[in-house]
């Protein structure tokens, strides 16, 4: 039994139409969606007031972060007790099921795969202070998110080549909860919500689902697609998450070219690292240039200083950022989900079989070629659709109707331009 913990692949065979055809269909079926919504709704749909974060005045205990925290603890001792230390149960359970998964849970459910992060225990564990009176503590940062999801990507996509086994797991996550313990120790509980990489994007695609949770009662509510995200505004630090989280996916079918193969060359061990982390860093860069050079363009368009639309725009990616995670990992996600299953008799490699279910087959052709393509390009059809909806919110929450409508072409092409891009890299590679 092998893990893939890779792209999907498959994809790009027997296609109905030629693959450049596919993606002009679809950026232009985003170019439609947005027409569709400036004339339909030449307004705000909902109105922006911006994310705060919620002070926690209560010394109550995090019940499902306490469980997120026993499973976490529960994954380092599985990997470090791995008796072949390869690829096995908990690098499928943390790349396949909690991330890749977790990607299009959040985005599903709302708040609740977020509620899950063991990182809130940690700081509800370490971080006990009044903090009606801890005032001399330095504001949490946003930059350390972007940072945390850099460092998982590139452990993942360039360290691992995709697979790392399960040794390697435990040192990642015993560094990276070492990094948390010490994120809270400097800025407190409240920094996990926005500063740490898992939860920061976990409660940023949960914004976008219609499904929330409401901050008073605790309870489920209802609530329009993407509004929660249209809503959450301009949040300091999003640009630099999105870039990552998109980053990440498009190095992800970037490397998988016979161009990328072609520079690679016969690269090794660490040189092979650089070129592919230089690669990570040139794919991330672009994208977030991308994002802040359209919102300087509309401002510039609109003849107004709009120092906020470059983060509002960010948000509008995220759409188009789970599609593409979508698109690219959907194989991954259906074969290994069905080694975690085979494994999980087994968890440390040692020939066990307490479920009875390490010789289940698995089914590498459960989706066709053709199947795996066509949910690839609902999926970023999909994305695009919603990030145009979004791109109308950030250019019209933040200016006046006329100049909203000038502003809102830069943001309209690049997200065209993107999924373009995601169609030729994430479809057939």
């Amino acid at each position: 039994m092998i893990p893939i913990l890779a792209h999907g692949f498959g994809a790009g065979s027997n296609l109905p139409l030629p693959r450049w055809l596919l993606a002009y269909l679809l950026a232009f079926a985003v170019l439609l969606v947005a027409l569709a919504i400036r004339v339909t709704a030449p307004r705000p749909l909902w109105k922006a007031d911006g994310e705060r974060p919620r002070e926690r005045r209560d010394d109550r205990p995090p019940i499902a972060s306490l469980v997120g925290l026993a499973l976490y603890v529960l994954l380092v001792v599985l990997a470090s007790a791995s008796a072949t230390g390869e690829v096995g149960f908990v690098s499928v359970t943390v790349i396949s099921v909690l991330w890749l998964a977790g990607i299009v849970l959040a985005a599903l459910t709302g708040g609740w795969v977020a509620a899950f992060s063991p990182f809130d225990a940690i700081g509800w564990l370490i971080d006990r202070r009044d903090r009606d009176v801890d005032h001399d503590r330095p504001q949490p940062p946003t930059w350390t998110a972007a940072l945390g999801l850099f460092a998982f990507l590139w452990f993942w996509l360039v360290y691992g080549l995709r697979a790392p086994n399960d040794r390697e797991i435990a040192v990642f996550l015993c560094v990276y909860v070492i990094a948390v313990t010490a994120g809270v120790s400097v800025w407190g509980r409240a920094w996990v919500q926005r500063g740490e990489a898992f939860t920061a994007v976990f409660r940023m695609l949960g914004a976008a689902s219609v499904l929330s949770i409401d901050p008073d009662t605790r309870r489920p509510r209802l609530r329009a697609p993407l509004r929660g995200i249209a809503e959450r505004g301009a949040v300091l630090g999003t640009t630099a998450l999105v870039a990552v989280l998109l980053g990440g996916v498009a190095f992800d079918g970037l490397s998988q070219t016979s161009w990328w193969l072609q520079v690679l060359g016969s690269k090794t061990g660490w040189s092979l690292n650089l070129v592919n982390t230089i690669g990570f860093v040139w794919v991330t860069v672009v994208i977030a240039a991308a994002i802040i050079g359209a919102a300087r363009l509309a401002a510039r368009l609109a003849d107004r200083d709009v120092p906020d639309l470059g983060e509002r725009f960010a948000v509008a990616v995220v759409p188009l950022a789970v599609g593409c995670w979508l698109a690219h990992e959907l194989t991954t996600f259906l074969i290994d989900g069905q080694n975690f299953i085979a494994l999980a008799s087994d968890p440390t490699g040692r020939g066990w079989d307490l479920f009875g279910t390490i010789d289940n087959p698995t089914n590498y052709s459960v989706l066709t070629p053709v199947q795996t393509t066509t949910v690839g390009a609902i999926a970023i059809l999909l994305g695009g659709a919603g990030a145009a909806v979004l791109a109308h919110e950030a250019a019209f929450g933040s200016l006046p109707a006329r100049a909203a409508l000038r502003a809102e072409w830069p943001l309209v092409v690049t997200l065209m331009i993107g999924v373009i891009a995601a169609t030729a890299l994430l479809l057939g590679t």
